[in-house]
């Protein structure tokens, strides 16, 4: 699953940063564009929230691409909380804005995503974005003994 977001967060990089090599749009334009992200991912985790069982909700919308953390109670066994993300994916489906939209409540993505989103809105999209992708890949990527150099004979 981790495997699944991650890609998504790279796709969602890729196409931020092959937008960005465009030739650059008025800064008003820009700041229209990010204005409507928010405003989709502000919609968005108003429908996540209203389903039964979520406490908080964030979320990053790149293009028609969105990724949904949501919160739910630490204590729920893990079947409950697949099932909330199920029902957050259903209200999600039928909204146009949610079609394409992945949903985890994985607490350490949903952190990163929160934080992607305050980026977002403090107008640091693509420096928020590959920030994170940064902390992700370096979590995912193990540390094996083979990956060390014998040190140099002195």
């Amino acid at each position: 699953m981790k495997w699944v977001i991650s890609l998504l967060l790279l796709l969602l990089f890729v196409t931020g940063c092959s937008q960005a090599s465009k030739p650059s749009a008025p800064k008003n334009q820009t700041n229209i564009q990010q204005t409507k992200s928010t405003s989709k991912a502000d919609h968005l985790v108003n429908l996540a929230t209203r389903v039964k069982g979520v406490k908080k909700a964030s979320a990053v919308v790149v293009n028609k691409v969105a990724v949904v953390g949501i919160t739910v109670d630490d204590k729920l066994e893990r079947s409950r909380v697949g099932t909330i993300k199920y029902s957050v994916a259903e209200s999600l489906k039928e909204d146009p804005l949610g079609a394409t939209a992945f949903v985890t409540a994985d607490p350490g993505l949903v952190q990163r995503i929160r934080e992607m989103n305050e980026d977002i809105r403090n107008g640091r999209p693509i420096a928020g974005i590959t920030e994170e992708l940064a902390d992700i890949t370096g979590r995912l990527i193990p540390q094996t003994p083979t990956d060390i150099r014998p040190k140099q004979q002195r």
